[in-house]
C-alpha cells in the first residue's frame, strides 16, 4: 500500500534549528503580513490562473500563502515534527479548483523562496550575523520545503483522482438516465446535455453494441474513438451491452460514424433511426437493440435501422415472426435439409440481386435457368408468386423472419 507523507504511521524527523536561526525567523515572522502580500502580488503577476481570480480568488490565494508560510515559520522557530496539513489542504483545494499542478508547485516554491530571502536579509541586519548557523540550516530548510511540496503533490493527485472517479460516476448516471427516461423535465434534460457535452437538440442516433463478455466493451474506447474525428458522444457499459448517444451535428457524420463502427466493433452493433430530442433516447435505444439483435451473432457487424427494416420488425416480435415464417414457408421448411437449404439460399440471393436471375446465378455459381427452376419450385410449395407484389413481399418478410429466428445460420445451412 502506498504511504503518503500524511500517513500517521510515517514518523517524520524533527528539524534541529539553531537558536540564532530561530531568533532571526521570529523577527521575520513579525513582518509576515507584508511578506504574504508581496508573495501574493508576485504569484498573481506571474501566473494567469492566480492573476485572473476566476479559478483561485485573491482571498483564497492570500489565505493559502499565509497558512503555508506561517506553518514553515513555526517549523523554524520550534523543535516540533513538520506539520504538513497546510500543504495537504492546498494541494486538495487546487485540484478541486482545476488549477494546473505545475503552476501550483511553482507558486508554492515562490512563497518559500521569498521567505528564505527574507530570513537571509534579516541576518544581514544582525550585528553579528550567524552565517555559519545559517549555512548549516539551509540544507534542512530545503529538505523541509521538499517535504511540503511532496505532500502538496500527493494530496493534489489524490484529489484529482477522486474528482475523476466522481465525474465518471456522475456521467454514467446521466447517460443511464437518458437511456431509461429518468430525466424528469426539459430543464433537467438541458442540464444533462450540458454536463455530457452534447448539444441540446439533434440530430442524434443511439448505438447498441453487444458485449463480447460480461462487462466488456464491444467497441473499445468508443467516446475517445469518435471524439478524435470530431463526433460527440456519451457511452454507458452494461453487463451485456454497450450503448452510446451520438451527436450528428455535421452532414457527413453518419457515413463517418458507420465507417468507424465498422472498423472498431468486435461484435454486433445496431444503429437507431435518427432522432432530434434527447428525450426520445429510450425509444431510439429500443430500435438500436432490435437492429443489433437482428444481426447474425458471432461475427462483427454493423447495421442501421433504415438498412434492415423488415429484419428489425421481425426482431421486435420474434413469436409473431416465427408464426409468419411457418405460415408462408412451412412447406419449404418441411423439405429434406439439402433441398430446403438450396431453395431458401436461392431465394435470398435472388432478392439481394434485385430480382435478377442472371445476377443471382453469378453469385451462387449456377445457370440463370437453374435459378428460375428453383424459384418455380419454391413458388409451387408456398403457393405465392414472385411476380405478384404481395406474394413477393410476403416471401421476403418470411425470409427475414427466418433469419431472425435462426441468426446463427445462413439460409444455406438450414
Amino acid at each position: 500500500m502506498r504511504m503518503s507523507n500524511s500517513d500517521p504511521e510515517r514518523r517524520r524527523p524533527r528539524l534541529p534549528v539553531a537558536p540564532e536561526v530561530a531568533t532571526i525567523t521570529e523577527a521575520v515572522a513579525a513582518r509576515l503580513p507584508d511578506l504574504v502580500d508581496r508573495v501574493v502580488r508576485r504569484i498573481s503577476r506571474e501566473f494567469d490562473v492566480y492573476g485572473r481570480g476566476d479559478v483561485v480568488s485573491r482571498e483564497d490565494l492570500h489565505e493559502s500563502v499565509r497558512g503555508n508560510l506561517s506553518s514553515l515559520v513555526r517549523q523554524l522557530t520550534t523543535n516540533q515534527p513538520p506539520d504538513l496539513s497546510a500543504a495537504r489542504a492546498t494541494g486538495r483545494r487546487r485540484a478541486q479548483q482545476g488549477a494546473p499542478l505545475a503552476d501550483v508547485l511553482h507558486a508554492y516554491r515562490i512563497g518559500f523562496t521569498e521567505l528564505w530571502s527574507a530570513i537571509v536579509e534579516e541576518a544581514r541586519r544582525s550585528p553579528r550575523a550567524p552565517w555559519e548557523a545559517l549555512v548549516d540550516a539551509a540544507s534542512g530548510v530545503w529538505w523541509l520545503i521538499g517535504e511540503y511540496t511532496q505532500e502538496l503533490t500527493v494530496a493534489y493527485r489524490e484529489a484529482a483522482a477522486e474528482l475523476l472517479l466522481t465525474g465518471a460516476r456522475e456521467r454514467s448516471a446521466l447517460v443511464e438516465a437518458l437511456f431509461s427516461g429518468g430525466v424528469p423535465d426539459q430543464d433537467t434534460l438541458w442540464e444533462a446535455a450540458k454536463l455530457l457535452r452534447l448539444p441540446w437538440d439533434g440530430p442524434f442516433v443511439v448505438v447498441a453494441v453487444e458485449a463480447p463478455g460480461l462487462g466488456r466493451e464491444g467497441l473499445p474506447d468508443a467516446e475517445a474513438l469518435l471524439a478524435a474525428r470530431g463526433i460527440g458522444s456519451a457511452w454507458l457499459l452494461h453487463p451485456d451491452l454497450q450503448t452510446g448517444v451520438v451527436s450528428l451535428r455535421r452532414h457527413d457524420t453518419t457515413p463517418l460514424l458507420l465507417e468507424l463502427l465498422g472498423r472498431g466493433v468486435r461484435t454486433r452493433a445496431g444503429v437507431s433511426p435518427v432522432y432530434h430530442s434527447l428525450g426520445d433516447t429510450p425509444r431510439a435505444l429500443h430500435y438500436a437493440r432490435l437492429v443489433q439483435r437482428s444481426l447474425p451473432p458471432g461475427t462483427p457487424a454493423v447495421a442501421q435501422f433504415e438498412e434492415t427494416p423488415l429484419r428489425v420488425l421481425a426482431a421486435a416480435a420474434p413469436d409473431a415472426a416465427g408464426e409468419l415464417a411457418r405460415a408462408i414457408l412451412g412447406p419449404v421448411l418441411d423439405l429434406p435439409a439439402q433441398d430446403r437449404a438450396t431453395l431458401l439460399e436461392t431465394l435470398r440471393v435472388w432478392f439481394e440481386a434485385g430480382g435478377s436471375a442472371s445476377e443471382a446465378g453469378k453469385r451462387i455459381y449456377c445457370h440463370p435457368n437453374t435459378v428460375r427452376y428453383r424459384l418455380r419450385r419454391l413458388q409451387e410449395h408456398t403457393g405465392r408468386s414472385l411476380e405478384d407484389p404481395t406474394g413477393a413481399a410476403e416471401l421476403l418478410a418470411a425470409l427475414e423472419a427466418l433469419r431472425v429466428m435462426h441468426p446463427s445460420r445462413r439460409s444455406s445451412d438450414r
